[in-house]
């Protein structure tokens, strides 16, 4: 159940994010639960200057590179599907929930990427990432512990 829902919060975040954008670019997120106890955040981020303004458009090259680039450590994949203008990877991770939202956290900013905004469900955490331009890469980056082990899900498309 917790690699399911692993697999399904990043999803479902992703498509607000992809359906829900203004003219201007803005995504706006919003978290439900039915039926549990779980506390949903959505909160916007400075986040850092984007890495790929200038108005060129990404390609599936640059989306494979963020996920090489995000790719976390002490990790096997083992989910991986490809589309012309996205992928979705996931990975299971040796390291701890907390020492994976670090990495994330420092990471993210040391690569350049805006944080749009994150949310926390029932001890899942995820990061709504995007380059600031119109036609860049965006997508989320969650984490969810699974036992011993930490499932990562990355979600990464290009804008249009």
């Amino acid at each position: 159940m917790r690699w399911l829902r692993a697999l399904l919060i990043p999803a479902a975040m992703f498509l607000l994010v992809s359906c829900s954008s203004d003219d201007e670019g803005d995504a706006t997120a919003a978290a439900t639960s039915e039926g549990s106890a779980a506390t949903a955040a959505a909160t916007s981020e400075g986040g850092g200057s984007g890495s790929g303004g200038g108005g060129s458009s990404a390609s599936s090259d640059d989306v494979n590179q963020w996920i090489e680039d995000l790719t976390p450590p002490n990790a096997s994949e083992v989910a991986r599907f490809s589309a012309p203008e996205g992928t979705t990877v996931s990975f299971q991770s040796s390291d701890s929930f907390d020492d994976l939202k670090s990495y994330y956290d420092d990471k993210i900013a040391d690569l350049g990427i805006q944080v749009v905004g994150t949310l926390t469900v029932e001890g899942s955490n995820s990061w709504i990432i995007g380059d600031d331009s119109d036609n860049g890469i965006g997508g989320t980056i969650s984490i969810a512990p699974d036992g011993d082990n930490t499932i990562v899900t990355i979600i990464l498309g290009i804008g249009g």
